[in-house]
């Protein structure tokens, strides 16, 4: 994975465990238009317990945590809304790269 040069030295290759993908200003999709942080979460259960799944809820004046089963499909659907119409990894990493080229670093 290919370091960026910056005036400080080099910014160290990003952890394989860590998937970078990049969502474009004109990606054409209404998830984009998301104004809010959101979080899904799926903590794995041992034995006879299922998994515990939820979404984290950020805006300017609250937090939620949900875990109906239809919020927590809707945010699911809304996150693989985000993914498909982001830039993949190699592009994110080709994209940031670039940017990083043209402003000097």
């Amino acid at each position: 994975m290919p370091e960026i040069a910056s005036a400080e030295g080099t910014i160290p290759p990003l952890d394989s465990t860590i998937r970078s993908s990049l969502l474009p200003f004109d990606a054409r999709t209404y998830a984009g238009q998301v104004a809010y942080r959101f979080t899904l979460l799926n903590v794995p259960a041992f034995g006879v317990s299922s998994p515990l799944e939820f979404v984290y809820v950020e805006s300017h004046d609250d937090a939620r945590y949900l875990d109906a089963h239809d919020a927590v499909s809707s945010y699911g659907a809304l996150w693989g809304r985000l993914q498909a119409a982001a830039l993949g990894p190699v592009e994110s990493r080709e994209f940031l790269a670039e940017a990083a080229e043209q402003m000097g670093w």
